[in-house]
């Protein structure tokens, strides 16, 4: 009888032949590896990279630019630009880069409830993120056909 509750390891994960149940079985694996983004220092800086930007989707995928900014993906938000980058997505990296330029002297603080109180300050202005959100989805870019180029890319170096 099959164990469905078995934790797959990254081995068996890079077998997967179907590249949607592939990203979402690495993105779990990654996600218990760092205890749910509490503890990313346990990452390779590849699967840093890997986890920021998934991360960063599964939040605009849940509630916009407002979530991932209220969210712990939000911590280091100068990584996930970073994270980014390094998967060819530098349209999305600018955007966030012109979403930090609404915070206090252009830095979004890597501490969540500070940056909830200034988020709460900032809306009382009204949804600013919109036109973000907006530009988000105009982009109309497939993460995942990136996350695919990484990973073989990483996999064939070794570095997966």
């Amino acid at each position: 009888m099959m164990n469905f509750f078995k934790k797959k390891t990254l081995n068996d994960i890079l077998k997967i032949e179907n590249q949607e149940e592939k990203i979402n079985e690495i993105y779990k694996y990654l996600s218990r590896k760092c205890h749910y983004g509490e503890k990313v220092d346990q990452l390779s800086d590849e699967e840093k990279t890997l986890y920021d930007v998934m991360d960063f989707e599964a939040e605009m995928n849940d509630g916009g630019l407002e979530q991932f900014l209220y969210s712990e993906a939000s911590d280091d938000i100068e990584r996930t630009c970073q994270s980014l980058k390094s998967l060819n997505l530098e349209s999305i990296a600018e955007l966030l880069q012109d979403v930090k330029e609404l915070f206090p002297g252009g830095l979004v603080p890597s501490i969540q409830s500070e940056r909830a109180r200034i988020l709460e300050l900032m809306l009382n202005d009204g949804p600013i993120f919109q036109e973000f959100d907006d530009r988000y989805s105009r982009l109309d870019i497939h993460l995942s056909d990136h996350y695919i180029v990484y990973i073989n890319e990483k996999m064939m170096k070794n570095k997966f």
